[in-house]
């Protein structure tokens, strides 16, 4: 009876030791295989924009996934809202990466010139004769407004205050020639120092 209780005893250590063995061996990190990966990091078809005489198109490429850069972003959690202090933007947006235009006639992909060497583009939005397109640009510490100029093929930054877009992102062409959108009155670093001594002021009251 002694011989069968320790050969049970033997088989059930051993089969606890199999166990963490190749638990221990499935907790490593491990990569798909590479069909699944080009699949999950393929890039989705880009959005389009068509001018109502179907001459242009504005081709808006998105990527698959935010950028670690984007992701470790500074972030403020307020009535809901989840702002970038340092740009007044709102964190976590599904940005455009590029934009080309599109002579539908001829088939032909023209290159803007002047675009911002990093694009995070928001909001594009044609101007009433459709021969410019606004679009917001955010990077770590500012929010600026190009215009691009269908005619001359280029892209110019037309604010000279940094957009602010808690409250929107939003551009409204008034005319051909003159586009509304809202700016910052004061800096953003003044802000996310104003924060933090409330936050501090706030801690010691409680």
């Amino acid at each position: 009876m002694k011989k069968i209780t320790n050969s049970i005893l033997c088989v059930f250590v051993f089969a606890i030791i199999s166990f963490q063995s190749s638990a221990q061996n499935s907790s490593n990190y491990q990569l798909p295989p590479k069909e699944i990966a080009d699949l999950l990091l393929a890039a989705p078809s880009p959005s389009i924009s068509v001018d109502s005489k179907a001459k242009y198109m504005l081709v808006m490429e998105r990527p698959s996934y935010p950028l670690v850069e984007e992701l470790g972003q500074p972030e403020f959690k307020i009535a809901g809202l989840r702002l970038n202090p340092n740009n007044y933007s709102p964190t976590r947006q599904n940005y455009i990466k590029g934009l080309t235009i599109k002579d539908i006639s001829s088939n032909k992909v023209h290159t803007i010139k002047g675009m911002p060497t990093s694009i995070a583009a928001l909001s594009p939005t044609w101007n009433p004769s459709e021969n410019k397109i606004a679009f917001y640009n955010v990077s770590a510490n500012a929010v600026d407004v190009y215009v691009i100029d269908l005619t001359t093929l280029t892209c110019q930054k037309i604010n000279k205050t940094s957009a602010n877009l808690i409250l929107g992102s939003n551009l409204i062409w008034l005319d051909v020639a003159t586009l509304v959108y809202k700016v910052n009155t004061n800096s953003a670093n003044a802000l996310v120092k104003n924060l933090s001594l409330l936050a501090v002021q706030l801690f010691k009251k409680t």
